[in-house]
């Protein structure tokens, strides 16, 4: 079932105007909420005002400026339009939004006792342009004065919201499309103001409303909505009427009142969502204009009318009852986290969910009379409503308005429709009035179930898709669809598919969809056979998922304003039902030492937060929460850390000032170290012996210190981190923003130093922003795991990257990469947050594992945490950055796992330090120069560089002559290697020509020779 015909074409094309004129009349230009979200039981009174101009015969404008008072009455809205019929236009309102809302919301609607002329004609009040829009202010200011004049004295203050009836045609249709011009430009446009848009039409930030009843009111608001959109067209001796209804375009002017975004691409005026909701341009001309169908069920979770069921993991079946089964409460919806900010909403529609036809009330020669049908017939279809002329104050059904027609069998229309909401970035969208107008990416997004995305596109009436281009009957879910494509199921590899928006999977599935009724089933699961979700719990207000610390028995999490605790099964560990600790935050770290008690340390701008917690009933629930607050003369810009001293644990953070603060934690005592070294830009803290327990070392705007020791850097960034690897302690530090050094412990000297600049590729960011000590091939010696931007790059400890890396995403790695047996290979896995909240692990080898690239969050900047789920498995906490979280499972024992790097700065302490026990299995080759390990790369070589690569079993000295084909000496390379570890040297090819060429690579040591020759393209 394909549409056809003008009316299909005129509805398509309802805001196109704005594509050749900017954006000049949009709804709301900028958007502002008229009603708050419905948290109880809503009335909204509501004054109607008529006005008509002064009467001219102005060609450029529809009608004289007066009401028609007569015309044929076999029409839609047909005249008189007079105060019994504007008054069945606000009767309608009522019904409408009272069936829609379930009862939520109550119109009480009237008439201003006097119709008001105006001292100046239609076309004063007409935009010219985009920038010409105070035109609309003045309508609405010159109005309302003529009705405070009309009638001193009225009681303005009783209404909330308010509505122009205004003589004439609404310029609401793009009359140049249809007839190739404009014939009455001067038209008004349909838009609702409210006081943010009165306030950028007249250019008057302070601007208070319209003064009446002698300025004790303020009239803020009003829907500007003509006395009809029906047109008359003479082309030669043939006169042609266009019928088009208010009564869409009323009910849509009201939602913008509520606050509705308009849901039609603002941009092009094309649609968005199609018939399928109240806020397009297709629905407000459903059936001529006449019918509307119901909001959508993210239109109505938005006012607050309905609160969907969450469905946050595991395999359940859904019942949904057609929308319009229930007359109060909310409608059966189904939401299905992906992110903080996406998430797929499920819902069910049906044209005639009581099965008993189409019931009407329509106003006609001043009686309301009522028309019953048991389908689609002639005289009452989608494009052809002749029967039902008259003003309609009332259906049964309003989603009758859906796509669909009785009179073609499988083209029924109803089912369940599935909608891909995509909040990111939904305020600066709601200023701007431009949810829906990206068709790549709305914010609102009907998944179309015949497969293609059709709502909106620009089609040729011989194209294959002509007339589904504001929806159609295969867009609904069900047994039965025959759209070729269709398969009863939604998931990540159907058409559509279950993709969040980054193009990574959500391992959302929907299946087994019911054949239509009056109610539906179908099954949601979430997850793979590798990841899926098992909780997420309550947002927490403050703790917007910045920091996350995972002990032995429980996960900590929270922001700047706000901190929380739960159990591993979700459940809270405090006396709040959510995990709520408290209202301080943390900028920095959020640090925990569990024990008797447990202590929770965060810090921000110059105060120190410390709670102590107890369970003094052992039932799992904090009971003591107690408080301190320390606050001192500097800005605390690094930690907190928490460490040991003679065995009791204190608190450590860095100050803007050089100074070390010292918390301890039993009994509160301060103490400052001042180091005079300007800023503290990062701390750790060894286990092991010294003055105290645990020994502190810092990094400063000139180096490193332990307080008795110093070790000098030139331009240090912000990072060190501590490794107790193979009986050594290692300290990693970027030297400078792309320099990382490798130094002792007792800083006594530099033992490996490399620069990411050498790299033969091009590095986007300023400098290095994590660095985490493992030992990823399992040779024996350190690499390091190096976040850059978008690239992850491990090296080994002499600067050579690792095979396969380094690894780029589509945007930048957020979080501090966390190393560990994820797969169960028995080799370290490395796990990253992308941008837009995408979970990567990253095998060994380089290659992004099949299987655990998943959305699990929105945009992030915490880093998660890998802990031991009661039953023994892996799981992951997310933090989706609005104060919830979001908790993975990796289907794999956890008691094998091999963690080095699990949370950020390694440990709940935060202090930054890793202890990997389980070190190399052995060298890479025993061969003292095995020839599989000696290569270039790149090769071919099409930049300035190439890095030739070699292992030596022992230390060498490595001499590299490279020869033309002919035997030409072009270049000879030496270096010395420690022997255990890939190295290589750079050969720059800039001078080179084009060719193949040999690289004679020889390795001499420990009374061992060797040499291996190698191939190498230059191409320029």
């Amino acid at each position: 079932m394909k549409r056809s015909g003008v009316l299909a074409i005129a509805v398509l094309i309802l805001w196109s105007h704005a594509s050749s004129q900017g954006t000049p009349f949009a709804r709301k230009l900028p958007l502002l909420r008229g009603a708050e979200r419905a948290t109880t039981l809503q009335t909204v009174r509501v004054l109607g005002l008529l006005v008509e101009f002064q009467q001219d015969a102005d060609p450029r404008t529809s009608g004289t400026g007066r009401f028609l008072t007569s015309g044929s009455p076999l029409q839609i809205d047909p005249p008189p339009h007079d105060s019994a019929y504007f008054a069945s236009k606000l009767r309608f309102l009522e019904n409408y939004f009272g069936k829609v809302s379930n009862g939520w919301l109550t119109i009480q609607a009237e008439l201003f006792p006097e119709t008001v002329q105006l001292a100046d004609s239609m076309a004063v009040y007409a935009p010219r342009g985009e920038n010409d829009l105070n035109r609309l202010a003045r309508l609405m200011e010159d109005s309302w004065a003529a009705a405070d004049v009309a009638r001193p004295g009225f009681p303005f203050s009783n209404y909330d919201a308010f509505i122009i009836f205004h003589a004439g045609v609404g310029r609401d249709v793009d009359l140049v499309s249809l007839l190739g011009s404009d014939p009455t430009p001067y038209d008004i446009p349909s838009v609702t103001i409210n006081l943010q848009t009165l306030r950028a039409y007249l250019d008057n930030p302070l601007y208070q409303g319209i003064p009446v009843a002698g300025g004790s009111f303020h009239i803020t608001n009003s829907m500007i909505i003509p006395e009809t959109e029906t047109r008359v067209f003479t082309r030669g001796s043939s006169v042609d009427t266009f019928q088009l209804g208010i009564n869409g375009l009323l009910a849509s002017s009201f939602g913008s009142y509520l606050g509705l975004p308009d849901l039609f691409d603002t941009k092009t005026g094309r649609s968005g969502i199609g018939q399928f909701g109240l806020m397009d341009g297709a629905a407000i001309f459903a059936y001529n204009g006449v019918l509307p169908p119901e909001l959508s069920a993210w239109e109505k979770i938005f006012l607050g009318w309905t609160t969907p069921v969450v469905l946050e993991s595991g395999t359940t079946s859904i019942t949904l009852p057609a929308v319009g089964l229930t007359q109060s409460g909310g409608d059966t919806v189904y939401k299905i986290p992906v992110s903080a900010h996406e998430y797929f909403l499920i819902e069910h529609r049906s044209r005639d969910p009581l099965g008993n036809g189409q019931t009407l009330s329509i106003l006609r020669g001043g009686q309301v009379v009522s028309m019953h049908f048991d389908g689609d017939t002639a005289g009452f279809a989608f494009n052809d409503v002749t029967r039902i002329y008259g003003s309609l104050i009332d259906a049964e059904d309003f989603d009758w308005a859906l796509p669909g027609s009785t009179l073609e069998p499988g083209f029924e229309g109803g089912g369940i429709l599935l909608w891909h909401i995509d909040e990111t970035d939904l305020a600066a969208k709601m200023a701007t009035n431009t949810l829906n107008a990206d068709p790549a990416r709305r914010t609102v997004d009907l998944e179309e179930a015949d497969g293609s995305q059709d709502i909106g596109a620009a089609y040729d009436i011989l194209d294959p898709g002509s007339g589904t281009e504001n929806g159609w009957p295969l867009d609904f879910w069900y047994s039965g669809n025959s759209s070729p494509v269709y398969t009863n199921e939604f998931d990540n590899s159907t058409y559509p598919n279950t993709r969040a928006n980054s193009g990574f999977s959500t391992f959302v599935k929907i299946r087994s969809f019911s054949p239509r009724g009056a109610r539906m089933t179908a099954t949601v699961s979430q997850g793979s056979e590798s990841i899926y979700r098992v909780f997420r719990t309550a947002p927490v207000a403050g703790a917007e998922g910045v920091r996350i610390a995972v002990t032995d028995s429980g996960i900590y999490y929270g922001g700047a304003t706000g901190s929380a605790g739960v159990a591993f099964t979700g459940n809270s560990r405090t006396l709040s039902v959510d995990g709520f600790l408290g209202t301080e935050g943390s900028l920095g770290y959020l640090a925990v030492r569990e024990g008797a008690p447990t202590y929770v340390v965060s810090a921000r701008d110059s105060t120190m937060y410390l709670r102590a917690l107890s369970d003094s009933d052992a039932d799992g629930i904090f009971d003591v929460n107690t408080l301190s607050v320390h606050t001192f003369g500097d800005s605390l810009v690094s930690g907190p850390i928490i460490a040991d001293s003679a065995g009791i644990p204190h608190a450590f953070a860095g100050t803007a000032q050089g100074r070390i603060l010292t918390l301890r934690l039993d009994n509160g005592a301060l103490h400052l170290r001042d180091w005079g070294s300007g800023p503290i830009r990062d701390l750790i803290a060894f286990p092991g012996s010294g003055p105290w327990t645990d020994e502190l070392i810092d990094l400063t705007k000139t180096g490193l210190t332990n307080g008795s020791s110093t070790f000098p850097l030139g331009t240090p960034g912000n990072h060190v981190r501590g490794v107790r690897f193979g009986g050594s302690d290692l300290l990693l530090v970027n030297e400078s923003p792309l320099t990382v050094s490798v130094i002792d412990r007792a800083l006594s000297g530099t033992l490996f130093r490399f620069s990411l600049a050498n790299l033969p590729f091009s590095i986007s960011t300023g400098g290095v922003q994590s660095l985490v000590p493992t030992d990823l091939d399992r040779d024996g010696v350190l690499d390091i795991v190096v976040r850059l931007g978008n690239m992850l790059m491990v090296l080994n400890a002499r600067g050579t990257l690792l095979d396969g890396f380094p690894v780029r995403f589509q945007s930048e790695i957020m979080t501090e990469p966390l190393v560990a047996d994820f797969t169960g290979d028995s080799r370290p896995d490395i796990l990253v947050l992308t941008r837009e909240g995408v979970l990567h692990v990253v095998d060994a080898d380089g290659r992004v594992v099949d299987g655990f690239s998943v959305q699990v969050s929105g945009p992030v900047i915490g880093t998660p945490a890998v802990f031991r789920s009661p039953a023994g498995s892996v799981r992951i906490a997310v933090a989706p950055g609005n104060g919830a979280l979001d908790v993975w499972e990796i289907a794999r024992p956890y008691a094998n796992l091999q963690r080095e790097w699990f949370q950020e700065r390694g440990n709940a302490a935060k202090t930054g330090v890793s202890v990997i026990s389980t070190v190399g299995t052995g060298p890479i080759s025993t061969s003292f120069l095995p020839s599989e390990r000696v290569y270039n790369w790149p090769n071919p070589v099409y930049g300035p560089t190439t890095r030739i690569r070699f292992y030596t079993s022992d230390p060498a000295r490595i001499s590299i002559r490279i020869l033309t084909l002919a035997g030409e000496t072009v270049a000879e390379l030496q270096t010395a290697t420690s022997g255990g570890a890939d190295e290589e040297v750079p050969w720059d090819v800039s001078g080179i020509e084009s060719g193949i060429y040999f690289a004679h690579v020889e390795a001499l040591g420990s009374g061992k020779h060797e040499a291996v020759v190698i191939k190498i393209a230059v191409v320029k």
